[in-house]
């Protein structure tokens, strides 16, 4: 992965959020675990869209983000937090927890920052102060 596909995330509901997820993923269609004719009935909308996933991508991305971000002292700090919601200290369980909805946006700015400028990436950065504050260690 040599480029970090730059996204604006705006999203105000789960729909929203799983297209932006897509985007950012950079997910393929063809990919994706929805296999409608496995249905004997139509699938509703809702569960159409949560099974247009692809699964190969999202772990794809966020191995690179990780591989990425592992030894920076913020982004250990913010995974410490984030997995100890789940009573864990595995630090890819903080990553996907900041992938989540509640803390997607904060965290791509981040990652985003720290990608474009790695040198200008710091405790006083906004969008660190913000996932931090998201985060409720403020």
């Amino acid at each position: 992965m040599s480029s970090v596909p730059c996204i604006t995330l705006d999203y105000t509901n789960t729909a929203e959020y799983r297209r932006c997820l897509r985007s950012i993923f950079d997910m393929d269609a063809e990919n994706f675990i929805l296999n409608k004719n496995a249905y004997s009935e139509p699938l509703d909308d809702e569960t159409a869209d949560e099974l247009s996933y692809d699964e190969t991508a999202a772990e794809k991305f966020m191995d690179y983000v990780y591989e990425k971000t592992k030894d920076h002292p913020l982004f250990q700090a913010t995974y410490d937090i984030a997995a100890g919601f789940m009573f864990s200290m595995d630090r890819n369980i903080g990553l996907t927890i900041l992938f989540s909805y509640d803390y997607l946006r904060e965290f791509y700015a981040c990652f985003m920052t720290y990608a474009m400028r790695p040198s200008g990436f710091t405790a006083e950065t906004p969008c660190y102060v913000a996932l931090v504050r998201r985060l409720g260690k403020t």
